[in-house]
């Protein structure tokens, strides 16, 4: 991506397609000459034994191949929505489960399955902790946790299958279950698990079905045959019925620590308080732990176990009021989550923050977070108020409304959002309620913030703001040279457009500099790094913004304060356009 555009992209993949047709083709001309000759070896070779495949087998080749399909992308939508929402994280799951593939055929590379196996069950029970408890922090150790747990799942999987084969008469289909099972694995993430879950359960399923299948047997034990049935004991039965028996019961022990245990915390305390999360959390630890404990020496209890676990525990956040809203779709996973003392709305997309309302009448107006008074955007409004107030203003990206308490009588405010959940959680007012508190008319437009803008008027807004997160990325497209060229297009003489450029992971200031630069535009830079412990309990928060105008004097007094720093000496390194972008080059971790 550095050297190439995209055009040049496209034109080198094009050509890796037309060397792998050829070389296939080689393949195959090759095989057919020796075709022959290979004939003739195999009559001298004694064949292995016939053998007939049961549908427990074929089962347990599609579970080992799909859990690992599985849990590579579940960990790759955890790690990046929830621990650190980075570009191109998703190339080292992706190279792992590639190289516990490698590790299964290698002959330098060999581990008991046995010792994998034990590896894995031991390494799966610190990882469900800190699924149970939702630990995102410290950043570094938990993702090497996640993906070392994955990668051993993955190559004890691989391992496994590899030591299942069957006869060589066999192998064709061996493999086929194989692709059955890896298609099953993605399309389970993909397709099923968006529409029915509203939170990341696939990828705790995925663990509890992976330690599951690994310690199970490839085939039952026979007790005996009449004729040509298998008589299996009805003890395996029961025993099957006992492991079904105490995940429910431990499912029945969550669903009630959800329920009454907040009841509970209220009578002994007479309100919820400030420690009854980490109480239930701690209930949960145990029986976690304890039910575990029990189930060691059982494979399909213990995956059962944590399975359940696993999945229903974060549903306990739910009921006890925490998380007050949560939804998903093809942008992510959102939640809206209520302080103990129902003071606090928080919208979270994965783990980051994209909007707090104070909700005491007297102060749910105050914008807080990014948007504080004191923040880089608050300056900007309190330059354009009363007199010199915007009249017509655009924001890309939606989030909680919390710009919209900037808004003023006479205001138009146009909010272009691509989510519609984000739409849905800004106009409840049970969630938040900047937007119906708004003095501005405001008028919302679902789709994507470039292309819809683009369908506007030219010179139709005296501001126009950018907002718009993924998570904690910003999407390329609105960032690239075009995009500010339709920006622009969109003003009107002395208008404004405002860069929202927080971003623990990408340095994004110089970037627009230089497309401002380019275009012959004026810009200025405020990075509010620091705030009061007085007023990170109000609900601020640090931010940086950068402004772009067609004349300096368009900025007003902002150009002369202090706290705003010109950008015209970012003037070297390329220039991001549709067809080519660097975001390694922007590539910079913020500690803060």
């Amino acid at each position: 991506e550095p050297r190439l555009t995209l055009a040049g992209q496209s034109r080198l993949w094009t050509y890796g397609y037309v060397a792998l047709a050829l070389l296939t083709a080689l393949t195959a001309i090759l095989t057919l000459r020796h075709r022959t000759t290979a004939a003739q070896e195999a009559t001298d070779v004694t064949l292995e034994p016939e053998t007939k495949l049961t549908w427990a087998e074929r089962g347990r080749w599609v579970l080992l191949s799909a859990a690992p399909a599985s849990l590579m992308l579940g960990i790759t939508t955890y790690l990046t929505t929830n621990i650190a929402p980075i570009p191109f994280l998703w190339v080292i799951p992706l190279a792992l489960y590639l190289i516990s593939f490698i590790f299964e055929f290698s002959s330098r590379v060999r581990i008991s399955s046995k010792l994998l196996i034990r590896i894995s069950t031991i390494l799966v029970l610190p990882i469900a902790l800190v699924l149970v408890l939702e630990l995102w922090v410290p950043m570094v150790p938990l993702a090497g946790m996640h993906l070392a747990v994955f990668f051993v799942i993955a190559w004890t999987c691989h391992t496994l299958l590899s030591q299942s084969r069957p006869s060589a008469s066999h192998l064709t289909e061996f493999y086929l279950w194989i692709a059955a099972g890896g298609v099953a694995g993605g399309a389970f993430n993909a397709f099923f698990a968006p529409v029915f879950f509203n939170g990341l359960i696939e990828y705790p399923i995925a663990l509890a079905v992976a330690l599951a299948v690994i310690q199970s047997r490839s085939k039952p034990v026979i007790e005996h045959k009449v004729g040509d049935m298998v008589i299996v004991p009805a003890r395996r039965h029961m025993a099957l019925w006992a492991d079904l028996g105490v995940a429910a019961l431990v499912c029945v022990l969550l669903f009630g620590l959800s329920f009454l245990g907040p009841k509970v915390l209220v009578l002994v305390n007479g309100r919820w308080g400030e420690t009854a999360e980490s109480a239930i959390a701690m209930i949960a630890t145990c029986i976690l732990l304890i039910g575990c404990f029990f189930a060691i020496d059982r494979p399909i209890r213990y995956g059962l176990v944590l399975g359940a676990v696993m999945i229903f525990a974060p549903a306990m956040k739910r009921t006890s009021g925490l998380i007050i809203y949560q939804a998903r779709n093809f942008f992510g996973v959102k939640r809206v989550y209520s302080s103990p003392d129902n003071s606090f709305h928080d919208l979270l997309h994965g783990s980051i923050l994209h909007g707090r309302q104070n909700l005491k009448p007297e102060l749910r107006r105050e914008p807080l977070t990014y948007y504080n008074p004191k923040s880089p955007i608050g300056s900007l409004f309190q330059e354009f108020s009363g007199p010199k107030a915007k009249q017509s203003v655009a924001v890309i990206g939606l989030g909680a409304g919390t710009l919209a308490a900037y808004g003023e009588r006479g205001q138009h405010w146009t909010f272009y959002e691509i989510d519609p959940e984000m739409i849905r959680i800004a106009t409840d007012p049970k969630l938040f309620t900047y937007l119906a508190d708004s003095k501005a008319q405001i008028e919302i437009v679902q789709g994507d913030g470039r292309l819809e803008i683009a369908k506007a008027p030219p010179a139709g807004y005296d501001l126009i703001m950018l907002d718009a997160f993924s998570s904690d990325s910003v999407p390329v497209h609105l960032l690239t040279l075009e995009a500010i060229k339709i920006y622009e297009s969109k003003l009107k003489p002395g208008g404004i457009i405002a860069f929202h450029t927080s971003n623990k992971y990408l340095q994004l200031p110089p970037v627009l500099a230089r497309g401002a630069n380019a275009l012959g535009l004026k810009s200025i830079y405020f990075s509010m790094d620091l705030v009061s412990p007085e007023e990170e309990q109000k609900g601020w928060t640090i931010s940086r913004w950068i402004l772009m105008a067609r004349d300096e004097k368009d900025f007003a007094g902002l150009a002369k304060k202090r706290v705003w720093e010109h950008m015209d000496k970012f003037t070297g390194g390329p220039v991001w356009t549709d067809d080519f972008s660097n975001v390694l080059g922007a590539f910079g971790i913020d500690e803060s």
